[in-house]
């Protein structure tokens, strides 16, 4: 499986969440629904160096961590973040069920870590993402 076929598997937990939710629910209740089915599928290897460790809710923001199985100094972060956010903005908007989450101020946040569990970044998509594409 390749990493777009991983990130668009996460995606594709996530809509889980949101299909199974009715209209009347907020978008804090619908996320933390999500939040509660991804992580039913979690750890999960992105790919052979990547792997979806947690996923946690908090009002409108649901966040992903993941762990790099290599430490700080052999990542090239630069790649790494160019890579998710690409995949992560085609998946997400995409999805006209996320894409209305995030219309109604929803925010998905994530983190990557490496494998000292040192944060090597962070970063998020809104609307605005998804707007820019």
């Amino acid at each position: 499986m390749t990493t777009a076929h991983r990130y668009k598997l996460l995606i594709l937990m996530v809509i889980v969440g949101v299909a199974g939710e009715s209209a009347a629910q907020t978008v804090e209740s619908r996320i933390r629904g999500m939040a509660v089915e991804v992580s039913k599928n979690l750890p999960m290897m992105v790919n052979a160096e990547v792997q979806a460790t947690a996923v946690s809710a908090s009002g409108k923001r649901i966040m992903f961590k993941y762990n790099v199985t290599k430490p700080k100094e052999q990542i090239n972060t630069s790649r790494l973040k160019i890579e998710h956010y690409e995949n992560s903005v085609h998946a997400t908007c995409s999805n006209p069920g996320l894409v209305n989450l995030l219309k109604q101020g929803a925010e998905i946040i994530y983190q990557f870590y490496d494998s000292r569990n040192s944060l090597l970044f962070e970063m998020s998509l809104t609307q605005r993402n998804c707007a820019a594409n």
